[in-house]
């Protein structure tokens, strides 16, 4: 998965046959840790909150 978009990874809207509907795609759980730990290191990083993160995220689209 090269590019998504993401939105508050915090709020994990729906589950359904191990898959996770985040910012209006589904995407299969095992690659929200990856996600997650890639907001969590570019929040360090840059020490922006969730709502940056997200504005972050949707420029890479």
């Amino acid at each position: 998965m090269e590019k998504i978009i993401v939105q508050k990874l915090h709020e994990i809207e729906e589950k359904e046959h191990g898959k996770i509907l985040l910012a209006g795609q589904w995407i299969l759980e095992g690659e929200i840790a990856g996600l997650r730990e890639k907001a969590g290191k570019l929040g360090e990083e840059k020490k922006v909150s969730w709502e940056k993160l997200n504005e972050i995220f949707l420029k890479e689209v």
